[in-house]
């Protein structure tokens, strides 16, 4: 059931894909996050959260901006004054919740299905008898053995010898879509879904780059692969290989960009590197105009104001005199610290 029927071509790139994806895995999971500070971490998995929750929203319909869905975000209260917004707290909250959980503790059960959704519409969650949960829509047993078929073949050693966490993961997206199992968020709560079983499985990047823009980006592809991939499970149960071969190109997508956004991240920290310079030139020297740390420090003007500003504004340098006489000299108490000015940088 888990293992698509493809041709031998499709097999070697989809084993390829897996092997490059599993690769970066283990890159990240070393500490590719080395060198960045926890306020930076939280700002960056916040923006990111932010644009994950906006691509979501449109996938589903909805024609509303980044800036929008941030101030939604921000007032959840309006955001449920309006049917076609009233989802986006929701979204931006289930998502949280699985980022957060660093101890991997949530459940994946149906009952996780129902708690999410409802927590996706800001609404109750229906249960029936024990083990049961009514999904409003389809029969509850359809949602509830796709989970149990889905968590054997996630956790037997039996399964794991056979199957590859990433195609259980992608057959039940594409067969949680099959059912569709409430009468709207499908397509939101299988995005949900599939990021609490790739965190579970150790792909940790994905708070770090947003998912959700991938697949909106490649939106018409996904739409194409997907319904083609629905019409052929009618058939047989392993025909889903175009729907995994394009969900393993959308997380290595995602891979990409997390890369390219914490290497962004980084890269400011390096920029405080020279900022280090800057302090520690003022402080051997005691005051020193633009122009003769330019000379100095063998750096443009135009850098170096910035960098000056910077300093100033964090309270490790004062400016004095104006024009021509204008030169930088070190506060007469200053408020060096460890927080202002680490004592190392990342390369």
């Amino acid at each position: 059931m888990f293992f698509p029927r493809i041709s031998s071509v499709q097999r070697n790139a989809l084993i390829a894909r897996i092997g490059r994806i599993d690769e970066f895995k283990g890159g990240w999971n070393a500490g590719r996050l080395s060198g960045l500070g926890d306020a930076q971490i939280v700002a960056l998995r916040d923006d990111v959260a932010v644009l994950s929750t906006a691509s979501a929203a449109r996938l589903a319909g909805r024609k509303i901006a980044d800036d929008d869905v941030a101030a939604l975000i921000a007032a959840p209260s309006a955001a449920l004054l309006n049917r076609d917004t009233r989802a986006i707290p929701g979204y931006r909250a289930v998502l949280g919740r699985i980022h957060a959980d660093h101890e991997r503790a949530i459940p994946f059960s149906a009952e996780t299905v129902a708690e999410f959704r409802a927590q996706l519409f800001g609404d109750r969650v229906g249960r029936g008898r024990i083990g049961t949960v009514r999904t409003g829509y389809k029969s509850p047993a359809d949602v509830s053995e796709l989970v149990r078929s889905t968590t054997r073949a996630l956790h037997s050693t039996r399964d794991h010898a056979r199957y590859h966490p990433l195609l259980v993961i992608a057959r039940f997206v594409v067969g949680f879509l099959a059912i569709e199992p409430f009468p709207e968020g499908n397509g939101r709560l299988a995005m949900l879904l599939a990021t609490l079983l790739l965190t579970k499985h150790g792909y940790l990047h994905l708070p770090y780059a947003p998912l959700e823009r991938v697949v909106e980006d490649w939106a018409a592809g996904y739409r194409d692969t997907l319904e083609q991939s629905l019409k052929s499970l009618r058939r047989s149960p392993v025909a889903y290989g175009g729907f995994a071969l394009f969900f393993l190109a959308v997380l290595r997508e995602q891979q990409l960009r997390a890369a390219r956004l914490v290497d962004a991240e980084r890269a400011q920290i390096r920029l405080s590197e020279v900022q280090q310079r800057i302090f520690s030139f003022i402080s051997g020297v005691g005051s020193v105009t633009t122009t003769e740390l330019a000379v100095q420090l063998d750096m443009p003007e135009r850098t170096l104001r910035y960098h000056l500003r910077e300093l100033t504004d964090r309270g490790l340098i004062e400016m004095r005199g104006r024009n021509r006489g204008r030169h930088y000299t070190l506060l007469t108490e200053p408020t060096l610290n460890a927080e202002a000015l680490p004592d190392t940088y990342e390369a």
